[in-house]
């Protein structure tokens, strides 16, 4: 309805945009998001949206450049700081993740799967000790992830602590997690 009153109303299609991405719905999304730029092409969220659409797609190219120009309209914008992370994650690009990350952390300090992600990301680039915290925090935030403690066991494992890579094992299968 408020498309059809304001069909120049930019926010109406980013709003219904993000209806369509919570349904599934990539490319009515898409669409939405692609008319909400055209209507007003310095609105960030449009392309951190669509960012997320291309993601979906797995069309990480476009959705990269989406998040970057997101990013330059928008500098101080978290989610597409962790979208792009995220993404260079996918992509084996641990530096430029981990990055990301870290500004991410630095303004939302309560996402336990940006914490775990970070603590991921040091692993791949075989800082072993800074991935300790970060795992910590994301089991503090979420306790019941079986997936925190299992990667937080490999960690303790690397760092020489079997005790304790023991105990997060067997916390990781009682919450459902199938261990190697």
């Amino acid at each position: 309805m408020a498309i059809q009153l304001h069909p120049k109303y930019h926010l109406a299609f980013v709003n219904r945009g993000n209806t369509y991405f919570s349904l599934n719905k990539n490319d009515e999304a898409l669409a939405d998001y692609n008319k909400a730029i055209e209507l007003k092409p310095d609105y960030a969220e449009s392309y951190g949206n669509r960012g997320s659409v291309y993601f979906q797609k797995q069309q990480y190219d476009l959705a990269m450049a989406d998040y970057n120009k997101a990013l330059e309209l928008k500098k101080h914008y978290p989610d597409a700081y962790l979208n792009r992370a995220v993404t260079y994650s996918v992509l084996g690009k641990h530096e430029l993740a981990k990055a990301d990350y870290d500004a991410y952390i630095a303004t939302t300090t309560d996402n336990a799967k940006a914490y775990y992600w970070r603590g991921l990301a040091n692993r791949h680039l075989k800082m072993i000790p800074q991935s300790l915290p970060d795992f910590d925090r994301a089991i503090q935030l979420d306790p019941k992830n079986g997936e925190f403690y299992l990667h937080r066991s490999y960690t303790h494992k690397d760092l020489g602590n079997t005790a304790a890579a023991e105990a997060d094992v067997q916390k990781a299968k009682s919450l459902g997690i199938k261990v190697p």
